[in-house]
Parts: structure tokens; sequence; C-alpha cells
């Protein structure tokens, strides 16, 4: 089993990265949404389900837009740890580039996305207050996780196996990702 699944990792790269990145992420939203549907059947949550209505109304359409989201962040990773490896030979600049690069742009991009797939024509106020509530939150709270997970991926890790490293991972860091996201604007989030 592992040697077909190196095999196909060889093969077909792209797509084994993509249906990964795409399975991790919509495993974590379907927990993150257990999670909140859990804590607020009990009255015990911090806050509610983003949007109990559409959910109950496009059973899954939360989780099929996190899937796509998975999906293209699968594709991408790959490509880019290759491309850090062509800029630098030194591990220490190639980790602080790739930290301090990626992590504020997706963090920004994710929260956008998740405006976007909610409500595609009244979208852009949502985008900016949403970047304005939580993208310093968010990004203050991605670093010190990133940048350890990065270190060991980025050291230890071979490049092939790197992309399905970090699906793996951001598995777990999703499911806070997914909760924050899909939150309800307003609901504070303060930074401590």
């Amino acid at each position: 089993m592992i040697v077909r699944a190196r095999r196909l990792m060889q093969h077909h790269p792209m797509l084994v990265n993509s249906v990964a990145g795409g399975a991790m992420t919509g495993l974590a939203d379907a927990t993150a949404q257990f999670i909140e549907y859990r804590f607020s059947e009990d009255g015990s949550a911090a806050h509610e389900p983003a949007d109990p209505a559409g959910i109950a109304d496009f059973p899954g359409k939360r989780t099929a837009s996190m899937v796509a989201w998975g999906s293209v962040m699968g594709l991408f990773f790959p490509r880019w740890y290759g491309q850090l490896d062509r800029w630098f030979t030194r591990f220490l600049p190639k980790l602080v580039f790739h930290q301090f690069l990626v992590s504020p742009t997706f963090n920004c991009l994710f929260l956008c996305y998740v405006e976007a797939v909610r409500d595609p024509f009244d979208a852009l106020p949502r985008m900016c207050s949403r970047v304005e509530t939580d993208w310093l939150y968010l990004t203050m709270r991605s670093l010190p996780f990133w940048m350890s997970v990065n270190t060991m991926n980025l050291y230890f890790t071979p490049l092939p196996l790197r992309g399905v490293t970090m699906s793996c991972v951001s598995c777990g860091w999703t499911i806070y990702l997914s909760w924050l996201g899909h939150r309800r604007l307003g609901e504070k989030t303060e930074i401590e």
C-alpha cells in the first residue's frame, strides 16, 4: 500500500496533493461544524454556528467550499515549495521568507474567500469587515504555529512529501481557521 502511494505521488504529485488538501480541509471543516453544533446545542458555546439556516438549507455547502479551498491550496503549495528550494539554498532565509509572505497573505485570502462564498453579490463590505476584524488576530496566532511546523517541514521533509505533510498538519489548524472564518461578524476576538 505504501509503495503504491509513493508511486502515485511520484507520477501524479499535483493530483495527490490537491485531493489530499481537499480531503483534509473538508474533514477539518466538518469537525469544526460538529464542534460548533455540539456546543451550541447545550448552550455552552462561545458562539452559535455561523449560518445555521444556510447549513440546514444547503447541506454540505460550507464543507464543499472548504474542500475547494483545500484542493486549490494542494495545487499551490507543492510548486511553491519547489520554487523556495530554487530561490534559497539556506534554510533560515527560506523559512522567514515563506512564513512572513504566505501566512499574512493566505489569512487575508481565506477570510475574503469565506465571505465571497457565503454571498458573492454582497461580499465586498463583509470582506473588508472580516479582514479588519480578524486578520491581525489570526495572523498573530498563525505565525508561531506555522513557524514551528514549517521549520520541521522545510528542514526534514523531502520535497515531494511537503504538500501532503502540510495538508495533514493543516487539518488541525483548519478546524480553528474554519471556526474563526465562519463565525458571525461582530463576535469579538481579543488580541491578548
